[in-house]
């Protein structure tokens, strides 16, 4: 991972997940995950450290795949979710689920793939 990536990571997290000031109390984030590499960048700063540099307490819930933890995320029982696009995730997008990427796993997206996806 590149050290521009790394930053990328670190400032998106912060700006999305906080929002704000930090607080004293660490802030939890409810991280879903599938058994896919898309977390990979998200790996390496967790157990390096950074999101508890950055006051972050993360719980993070290993779903079977992508549709289950898709589910959890729209029932509001996570912050975000470490999963791959594919088509159940855009059929849900299409009848209105609200995903936003955050970061894309370093790829270029596609036209129709800019507006819809998952953290």
């Amino acid at each position: 991972m590149t050290r521009s990536a790394k930053a990328l990571l670190a400032m998106s997290l912060h700006a999305v997940l906080l929002g704000g000031d930090r607080g004293v109390a660490a802030d939890l984030v409810r991280v879903g995950e599938a058994p896919f590499l898309a977390g990979g960048a998200f790996y390496i700063a967790r157990d390096k450290g950074y999101f508890k540099k950055l006051n972050l307490q993360i719980e993070t819930t290993t779903f079977a795949d992508a549709a289950s933890a898709a589910r959890s995320l729209i029932a509001g029982e996570l912050d975000l979710a470490l999963i791959a696009p594919d088509a159940s995730l855009f059929n849900r997008v299409a009848k209105g689920a609200p995903f936003v990427i955050v970061l894309a796993g370093g790829r270029k997206l596609h036209r129709h793939q800019r507006h819809a996806g998952a953290a």
